[in-house]
């Protein structure tokens, strides 16, 4: 994250961010979901944690708030970086795994798996998202 003077190099510091809000997004889910007593991971969705009313709400909010900014930061940091990989092919994996999970189940099938099929789809998003800031910050600044 310093460059070769010694000085904070803030475009690293920036795509760095990519590998920390999913970090952060994937801590706030498993903490969040084991202080709210009864909740399923499997059956009840992410937003359940932070509704309004939760017990979880403020924990769960001030996290989620910590990640977004986090994946503003490395947005900001890929837009500076002058991106030159392909982009779209992250969003057609995304929508295959968005639909994989239920691939026709019945009502009562596709009610219980609420929670692991938003899970795959957000887990398999930031996936990508840290996989293409750990490219980022592997490849230099050969790209600018």
């Amino acid at each position: 994250m310093r460059s070769a003077a010694g000085t904070i190099d803030l475009l690293q510091v920036m795509l760095f961010c990519g590998v920390l809000s999913p970090v952060v997004y994937l801590a706030t889910d498993r903490i969040a979901g084991r202080l709210l007593n009864g909740y399923s991971f499997a059956a009840q969705s992410m937003s359940e944690l932070s509704a309004a009313g939760a017990p979880t709400r403020s924990l769960a909010a001030s996290l989620n708030l910590v990640a977004a900014l986090l994946m503003i930061a490395f947005g900001v940091g890929v837009w500076m970086r002058v991106l030159s990989i392909a982009i779209p092919a992250g969003y057609v994996l995304l929508a295959v795994l968005r639909l994989a999970p239920t691939a026709s189940p019945s009502k009562g099938q596709a009610e219980s798996l609420i929670g692991a099929q938003e899970r795959t789809m957000v887990y398999s998003f930031l996936l990508w998202v840290t996989a293409l800031a750990i490219h980022l910050l592997m490849s230099g600044r050969g790209g600018r």
